[in-house]
């Protein structure tokens, strides 16, 4: 008589009406995921598409190897969890890092974080996250270099403080040359008794009009090459995020970025115009902006987020609670909320790793409070910690205490008064 086949697996057991396989809910991430990753792609050229091949491989090798090495069923890498686990690790790193960056967080992601634990679905903590955070304590300087998307090396950039440095430029010039015209021309003709001396008088004018005016356009024009050359070394030295921090309180966001300098794109000058919004604002939505090779388009990660929520792979309520409780917290504060999450990594994070099924509580009460935790967690320590971005720290923390929060958001088992009593 044949055995029946019986799955033993860890809880949670969540059924749906519509079945689907890990490797079904995988592939709808990847798909998710491809738009922010083409446009990394696009923006930071081929080295951004050598870093997420590398960490992808990387995944499904050290996967296979451990599957190997204990005699496990090596068809579990076809379920793409650890394809999706590369993605992410590449997706958070820098262009600029040496590949044995994403190859060491895909290491320890897949066998520290994932396989020590039992595999997917024992694992406490978020692989990628896991990931991430190993190599940005480890090799924090090579974690911090940051590539200069491609539109903001265009021609067609634009520089604040140096256009305020040419109309400067123009003004002084204008008002220096009509000044020493009059004086030179008036002092020069009034003594002049001659035709003779008064042609002398124009030239000797003329002069030094022109001697004036280039002095001042001169030192203008190298003030505004300066300005340049100092938004280029910004660029690529750190992202927004970053230098707003490193400029410290006294100033908003937005006016720090304009008054270093920092470029914005003709592209978000005339949408910013015609909406009547900051420029900084539409680079900063669409992806214009220095960063992470998967975290610069908040505009192509919400379109990712709702594929998956038409697809029910993810819901709607940690990712509110997240975004809500830390614009709350920064709008309060005096920051300025909106810029806040369109930078950094705050959107990858709440959309695409805070939303991992085995590492966030079961209900939705208590999905709510993972969120709000995750969004105070990343305010303070975006706020108050010596780095700039906090969001993976702070959804690391909250998996730690996924397990509590299922413990006292559970529903009421039939038959049972609340608190277990029958």
């Amino acid at each position: 008589m044949t055995e029946p086949h019986i799955h033993i697996s860890a809880s949670p057991h969540i059924h749906s009406k519509k079945s689907r396989s890990v490797q079904t809910i995988m592939l709808y991430v990847i798909i998710a995921l491809l738009p922010t990753t083409i446009w990394g792609i696009i923006s930071f050229g081929y080295k951004a598409a050598i870093v997420i091949v590398t960490a992808m491989l990387a995944s499904v090798l050290t996967e296979f190897l451990i599957d190997k090495f204990l005699k496990h069923n090596t068809e579990s890498i076809k379920d793409l969890s650890a394809v999706v686990t590369g993605l992410l690790i590449a997706l958070n790193l820098s262009s600029e890092v040496p590949l044995y960056v994403p190859i060491i967080a895909s290491i320890f992601a897949i066998a520290v974080c994932k396989m020590a634990f039992g595999g997917l679905g024992n694992n406490f903590a978020n692989p990628a996250i896991g990931g991430r955070l190993f190599v940005m304590f480890s090799f924090a300087s090579a974690m911090t270099r940051y590539a200069t998307p491609r539109f903001l090396l265009s021609e067609s950039v634009i520089y604040p403080t140096v256009s305020a440095a040419t109309s400067a430029a123009t003004s002084m010039a204008t008002s220096a040359a009509t000044s020493v015209a009059t004086s030179a021309a008036t002092s020069m003709a009034t003594s002049a008794a001659t035709s003779a001396a008064t042609s002398m008088a124009t030239s000797a004018a003329t002069s030094v009009v022109t001697s004036a005016a280039t002095g001042v356009v001169t030192s203008a024009t190298s003030a505004a090459t300066a300005v340049v050359e100092g938004a280029n070394v910004l660029l690529s030295g750190a992202t927004p995020l970053s230098y707003i921090k490193s400029a410290g309180a006294g100033m908003g966001a937005l006016e720090t970025l304009e008054s270093a300098g920092y470029p914005f794109t003709a592209f978000a000058e005339k949408v910013g115009s015609a909406l009547h919004i900051n420029p900084y604002y539409v680079d900063a939505f669409f992806g214009n902006i220095g960063g992470s090779i998967g975290e610069v388009s908040a505009f192509l990660l919400i379109i990712g987020a709702v594929f998956l929520l038409c697809k029910k792979v993810i819901s709607y309520h940690i990712p509110v609670s997240y975004l809500a409780s830390f614009m709350l917290l920064t709008w309060v504060t005096g920051g300025n909320p909106i810029y806040g999450v369109l930078t950094g990594g705050i959107m990858l994070a709440c959309l695409f790793m805070a939303t991992d099924m085995v590492t966030t509580p079961i209900t939705h009460k208590g999905q709510i409070i993972f969120g709000i935790g995750c969004g105070f967690l990343t305010y303070f320590f975006r706020s108050f910690a010596s780095l700039p971005e906090g969001a993976s720290i702070a959804i690391l923390m909250m998996n730690v205490a996924t397990p509590l929060i299922d413990k006292y958001t559970h529903p009421r088992v039939m038959g049972h008064k609340k608190g277990g009593a029958k």
